[in-house]
């Protein structure tokens, strides 16, 4: 009986409830001892405390609008006002415990992606791998800096075009409408703009059967948002005088910046200040030809889909980076430092995921079909 009532009560939502939160609870403690600075300094970070203090002194709608002066960070704000709705609840007042409340929940937001990476590889990939992904994407290798992105929240947008390439490969399997996934698409779209892009891009994926008819029914509503979204910013960016664009560019630090640091540094970041130009393109070129090949040799049409859109993903999300954000090219020169690592985390953990991902097929033996394989692995 003692048995029976287990195995009924690990079936239902409330044990995968209880899942999930076993999971949020060990991915915020390896984040906190990645960063244990919120835990013993008090202070808000760079736009965590400007952005407060704009709603605080103009109000949340002005902050909504001008936050930034190119485009917008929604997603930033919606946990810089949970932050100071917890601080009011626990503590009384909304900046007493400001700054530990943000510290939760950049701690949640991170540890999330993570958990989602689990449930988006069900039926993917084996559990161990599954594990694996989760733990990996927890233990982004960051530089010197991960001060500046563990119990913060200014920098999460940088994730965000990870997010959206999870989340149109859940829609696009979806038969039925998905609010929710609808609503973070556009929360991502107005914190990220890349996602603007990568939501028109990824969402073609269900037009190769020509059912235009279904693919408006699934992404009519998100897709008007972006546009309506992305002419908001398009105006913001034509009337900023940078438009949109920081920095000069150098061209010397081109592969540094596009291969070194945004490609395979998650791989290489042990004897980053060892490298050289030469060094890089040859590794960069393996790792490609290899990844290729093993996706060639993947059978499965899902892990196909979600690979093919990482790697979309990964390729206009890096043009944009070295495009919107020349100024990378001088920071960045002669491999002798990875500052700033906040512009690169979001694609590093996009080749991380991906290259998990695709490491499933190495455990395809020849002979074998995916699905006994699949079973050794479990």
């Amino acid at each position: 009986m003692h048995v029976r009532y287990r195995d009924s009560f690990s079936n239902s939502r409330a044990g995968s409830a209880l899942g999930v939160i076993a999971m949020l609870i060990l991915a915020g403690a390896v984040l906190t001892l990645r960063n244990l600075e919120p835990l013993t300094n008090y202070f808000t970070y760079t736009e965590d405390g400007v952005w407060l203090g704009y709603a605080m002194s103009k109000g949340w709608w002005y902050t909504i609008v001008n936050a930034k002066a190119d485009y917008f960070v929604w997603g930033n704000l919606l946990f810089v006002y949970l932050a100071t709705l917890a601080s009011d609840i626990f503590c009384g007042d909304k900046l007493v415990c400001y700054p530990q409340a943000l510290s939760f929940w950049s701690y949640f937001f991170y540890s999330s992606v993570s958990v989602l990476c689990y449930y988006i590889t069900k039926d993917l990939l084996p559990e161990a791998i599954r594990w694996i992904v989760f733990l990996a994407t927890l233990m982004i290798p960051l530089g010197d800096s991960s001060g500046e992105i563990f119990g913060k929240i200014s920098n999460i947008g940088y994730y965000f075009v990870f997010i959206t390439t999870l989340l149109v490969f859940v829609k696009n399997k979806k038969n039925t409408a998905t609010p929710l996934i609808d609503t973070i698409l556009l929360l991502c779209a107005a914190t990220n703009p890349v996602c603007l892009v990568l939501t028109f891009v990824l969402s073609t994926f269900t037009l190769f059967d020509r059912d235009y008819k279904n693919w408006i029914k699934k992404y009519g509503a998100v897709i008007f948002g972006c546009l309506v979204i992305g002419a908001l910013i398009f105006f913001r960016i034509a009337a900023s005088p940078s438009k949109g664009v920081i920095g000069s560019f150098r061209l010397e630090s081109l592969i540094e910046v596009s291969l070194a640091r945004a490609f395979i540094y998650p791989l290489v970041f042990p004897f980053y200040n060892q490298l050289s130009d030469t060094v890089v393109v040859i590794l960069s070129l393996a790792l490609m030809t290899l990844l290729g090949v093993l996706l060639a040799k993947e059978k499965s049409r899902d892990v196909k889909t979600l690979i093919s859109m990482c790697t979309i993903a990964y390729f206009i999300y890096a043009f944009f980076t070295v495009y919107m954000r020349k100024s990378l090219t001088e920071v960045l020169g002669g491999y002798a430092g990875t500052f700033p690592d906040r512009y690169f985390m979001g694609l590093n953990i996009i080749v991380v995921f991906s290259l998990l991902g695709w490491s499933e097929v190495a455990m395809y033996f020849p002979g074998i079909p995916p699905s006994a394989t699949f079973k050794l692995a479990k």
